[in-house]
């Protein structure tokens, strides 16, 4: 995908839904070879990618952002 990005001039990418849009190497791949991911950051992909972990995440930016 870098490759044909690189090809063809592009510089950003939009990974679709799936496959690809939950691999945080490809989101890091795109920024080393200075391409806009039009995604997550690699972090969120991480955090996300843990049911458990991504469930604390949420309940934790609930409490921040809903007082009371």
């Amino acid at each position: 995908m870098i490759a044909a990005c690189k090809a063809t001039h592009a510089d950003s990418v939009h990974p679709g839904y799936g496959f690809l849009s939950e691999k945080r190497a490809f989101a890091r791949a795109c920024a080393s070879a200075g391409i806009l991911f039009i995604g997550p950051p690699p972090e969120a992909i991480e955090e996300m990618g843990e049911k458990t972990r991504a469930r604390r995440k949420v309940i934790e930016a609930e409490s921040r952002s809903c007082p009371g």
